[in-house]
């Protein structure tokens, strides 16, 4: 398209105005300079060019968010089980003391008698 527009003329300005086009600046513009010159080659060219980087970026940003969730949820599970694992340690520490406790007192009430 580097004929039909100065938008495409070198590589740097069809970068610039790719990017522009995928941040929604001068669509329009852009649009009318190739369809001047080839109406349906240039749509299909645009057209399939913003699906496909919208739809690339618009994956790779759910593929970063779902990677987190689930990473964050594996990390929640772990701690959930560290935190089971304590009370448990916890409770049987307890009632290792009552019933070092009741046997103590059942001794002294022994010697009581």
């Amino acid at each position: 398209f580097s004929s039909y527009s100065h938008r495409f003329s070198t590589l740097d300005n069809a970068c610039v105005t790719l990017f522009s086009l995928l941040n929604g600046d001068v669509i329009h513009d852009v649009f009318d300079d190739l369809h001047a010159n080839s109406p349906v080659v240039s749509r299909i060219y645009l057209y399939s060019f913003l699906a496909l980087f919208i739809y690339a970026v618009l994956n790779i940003f759910v593929a970063i968010i779902e990677d987190s969730f689930f990473a964050t949820k594996h990390l929640q599970d772990k701690e959930k089980e560290t935190d089971e694992g304590r009370q448990l340690l916890l409770l049987e520490f307890l009632e290792d003391n009552k019933v070092n406790e009741d046997d103590n007192l059942k001794e002294d009430k022994g010697k009581g008698d």
